[in-house]
């Protein structure tokens, strides 16, 4: 699912605006590959709010995309989705 920001100039989603869907597997982010949400969130962090080549599945292919994280109140940058993790449920990024 994703979790739209809120601001003055109105709705923000990082992932949508990337491309993302409902039901993409992202395989990499950064470079790094992605197993986990604590995977997905450190590759995040090390672009410190610079745009991250994300590499994901979506029926049967491969693509990239281009997303470029916005950073909370506590300055830990998201994504703007929930991501199901097998090892660990839904967390948000």
């Amino acid at each position: 699912a994703f979790a739209d920001r809120y601001s003055a100039s109105g709705r923000e989603n990082p992932a949508k605006e990337a491309g993302l869907r409902l039901g993409d597997l992202i395989i990499s982010a950064a470079g790094r590959p992605v197993h986990s949400n604590d995977d997905l969130s450190a590759a995040l962090q090390t672009g410190q709010g610079s745009a991250v080549t994300i590499l994901y599945r979506r029926g049967g292919h491969e693509y990239t995309a281009q997303l470029t994280p916005w950073a909370d109140a506590s300055g830990v940058y998201k994504a703007g989705l929930w991501v199901r993790d097998s090892s660990a449920g839904i967390g948000t990024l």
